[in-house]
């Protein structure tokens, strides 16, 4: 079997905001996967503070990480259900302050029912866009320090996507961030770019550092923009 990942060496600080980018089937998304423990490395390791994440439990490791996929999970029940799915402590008020003061969650104040209305099976009652700010708002409720976002977006309209991007910038300020770009123009503001390519760093710096490289994210960049003209 081929090796999705190899010889994969990245340090990241507390507080930093990494974008990892490059060619689809690179490992990408494989890498957030692994830091929740999804599936195990086969060789090397992966730290947390110092500690390998083997060493602690699925609970405390994943307490540190809150997920926001282009598939969030939303299950049969109501808008409150899925929201307070993240932390089983959390009270109707809270959580209603939490909409109150997110404009990227007033929609559910127009809900017939608001924060009591079902959302259907898998959340078909929800529109994408919708879906997605309910993952938001378990984020914001976690709380956690680790910010993992997998292409959060890409499955949006634009005026949804520039929606849940506000929302998702106000709640990462204060978090490390570590995401799967879809879209390079949206992680141009990264601490570090980090381009994979056949499961290894093939390029690694900020935007203006790789831009003036003319390498791989360069060219990336380029085709993006023109197919936006």
């Amino acid at each position: 079997e081929s090796l999705v990942l190899n010889h994969f060496d990245l340090h990241i600080q507390s507080g930093e905001k990494i974008a990892l980018v490059g060619p689809s089937g690179t490992g990408k998304s494989t890498l957030l996967q692994l830091l929740l423990r999804f599936y195990d490395v086969s060789s090397g390791n992966i730290t947390l503070n110092k500690t390998d994440i083997k060493a602690v439990s699925l609970a405390n490791l994943r307490h540190h990480f809150s997920y926001i996929s282009q598939d969030c999970f939303i299950f049969s029940g109501t808008v409150f259900d899925n929201i307070a799915y993240a932390d089983n402590h959390v009270t109707k008020d809270q959580v209603q302050k939490i909409i109150d003061e997110n404009p990227a969650l007033h929609f559910i104040n127009l809900l017939p029912q608001k924060l009591n209305s079902f959302v259907g099976e898998k959340g078909i009652k929800l529109s994408g866009g919708e879906r997605q700010r309910i993952a938001i708002a378990r984020a914001i409720i976690k709380d956690s320090a680790i910010l993992l976002l997998d292409e959060a977006t890409s499955a949006l309209d634009n005026k949804n996507a520039e929606i849940i991007e506000k929302a998702i910038a106000d709640l990462a300020k204060t978090k490390t961030v570590i995401t799967v770009a879809h879209k390079l123009s949206a992680i141009s503001t990264a601490n570090r770019i980090v381009f994979i390519k056949d499961g290894v760093i093939a390029e690694i710096g900020n935007h203006a550092a790789l831009m003036a490289k003319g390498g791989f994210y360069f060219k990336m960049y380029e085709a993006e923009a023109a197919e936006v003209v």
